[in-house]
């Protein structure tokens, strides 16, 4: 009985400081928190009603809170005025609190499409894959940008962060694999002139909403954004996709690590300029997320699927 009683006064002081957070930043106007959502080392969430409406709180943590915030809204003003597009929505922040980190946002209409796509028709699957790369190449406009690949910055990085883990046996040779794998793959796409454009490391399935009534998508939560290459999004998201359908359907047909019908609808669409031939690009960005996404869940249940889509990239990559 204690955890359970140590949860819940953790929770208790964790809203009440949200609270007295809001109270500071928005002394005039404050939102009334309802419930605490989460509170971990990026911050805390909650909801809320404000003027009338369901809201998100967001409280960002950063050593320097001010100059985070402005950052993030330099990011949402570009991007509000890029959205809506069509039926391709971005939910910017209503109003903000840079001293104390403070953001608060519209609820996203619709549901989580990790939630819709997995039990969805295969139509609508393929629907929500091209218009989240419709959203990235739009959200993109006037940034794309041509760079050079440096795979060694990223086989780098995947290797600290193996090294910093704590392994079994089985996931450390899984691991190890990619790096070797991907190593492979390096010299062929050493200085090749990647496609880039603003990416958000936060474009990922529990941030975008579908509405099935509308067939409307909004993209929720945008945090920081850095200049990469286009794949790093498109692989991201489909892996998270990718796991939590073979999570739901063990039997789906897997290309390249990921599920073959939404790879496929990504790698088809044109509105992203990353869809070489040949895909090396996305290739090799997808190993890399597949180990990072492993590297964090492995604990998690859907560390399981993240072990079974590394085996079939490793098998199924073309590599010279």
């Amino acid at each position: 009985m204690i955890a359970p009683v140590q949860n819940f006064l953790n929770t208790r002081r964790q809203f009440q400081a949200l609270a007295d957070a809001v109270k500071a930043g928005f002394p005039d106007d404050p939102p009334v928190l309802t419930r605490l959502i989460k509170s971990d080392a990026k911050g805390r969430v909650a909801e809320a009603r404000w003027r009338n409406n369901a809201v998100i709180v967001k409280q960002i943590a950063a050593d320097d809170p001010v100059a985070t915030l402005r950052a993030l809204e330099q990011e949402h003003d570009r991007l509000r005025g890029v959205f809506p597009h069509h039926n391709l929505h971005f939910a910017a922040y209503l109003a903000t609190s840079a001293a104390q980190g403070l953001a608060i946002l519209p609820f996203a209409p619709g549901i989580r499409i990790d939630e819709v796509i997995c039990g969805a028709e295969p139509q609508t699957r393929l629907e929500i894959a091209t218009a989240c790369t419709v959203w990235l190449a739009r959200s993109m406009e006037g940034q794309r940008s041509c760079g050079s690949f440096s795979p060694d910055f990223w086989i780098k990085f995947l290797r600290r962060e193996i090294a910093g883990a704590d392994l079994s046996a089985s996931d450390a040779t899984l691991l190890n694999a990619i790096v070797a794998h991907l190593r492979k793959l390096a010299p062929g796409l050493r200085g090749g002139p990647v496609p880039r454009g603003p990416i958000h490391s936060d474009f990922s399935s529990q941030n975008i909403f579908w509405d099935m009534q509308t067939a409307r998508l909004t993209v929720f939560d945008v945090q920081g954004e850095s200049i990469g290459p286009v794949s790093q999004d498109t692989a991201r998201l489909l892996c998270d996709l990718t796991f939590k359908r073979l999570r739901d359907t063990p039997n789906i047909a897997l290309d390249r690590g990921l599920c073959a019908e939404l790879r496929a609808a990504v790698m088809e669409n044109p509105e992203l300029d990353h869809l070489d031939p040949p895909a090396g690009f996305m290739d090799f960005t997808t190993g890399y997320r597949q180990g990072m996404f492993l590297l964090g869940k492995l604990d998690h249940h859907l560390g399981y699927y993240a072990r079974i889509g590394i085996r079939n990239w490793l098998e199924s990559v073309p590599c010279p």
